[in-house]
């Protein structure tokens, strides 16, 4: 798995990821501001929120580099929104294998699907939330 680097470079378990992610939210690795601003929706360019956009850490103190465009990812966290839930997580995809987790950072809920099927973890995965909370 070496032709798509880190892509395919990583491995892990459901477990390894849940003590992760336990450790990003239960503040281990950060602190609780700065965990805040992770999680908060980054601004557009007419001021108005959105969870899809990088929120730049730095404010009106630290303008951002010249460059930078706000993309889909924040600190390497998909932001979306699930039925008005707040949802963060990341996932990935390489031949024979499919991988999802997803925080649902309000229910104090995540849900990790590790599969050997290409295109099976987001499916399960929903199927997954719409159990635990209806």
């Amino acid at each position: 798995m070496s032709v798509p680097y880190a892509a395919g470079a990583l491995r892990s378990t459901a477990v390894d990821l849940a003590r992760w992610n336990e450790a990003l939210f239960g503040g281990k690795l950060l602190k609780q501001t700065s965990l805040k601003e992770m999680l908060a929706p980054g601004l557009l360019r007419n001021g108005a929120e959105n969870q899809t956009v990088i929120a730049w850490p730095g404010g009106k103190a630290s303008p951002p580099p010249a460059g930078f465009v706000p993309g889909y990812y924040a600190y390497g966290l998909d932001h979306h929104s699930e039925g008005g839930r707040r949802v963060v997580g990341h996932d990935g995809s390489i031949a024979g294998f499919d991988s999802v987790m997803q925080s649902y950072v309000d229910d104090g809920l995540t849900i990790i699907v590790l599969t050997n099927t290409n295109g099976a973890a987001h499916p399960m995965a929903a199927k997954i939330a719409k159990i635990l909370i209806p």
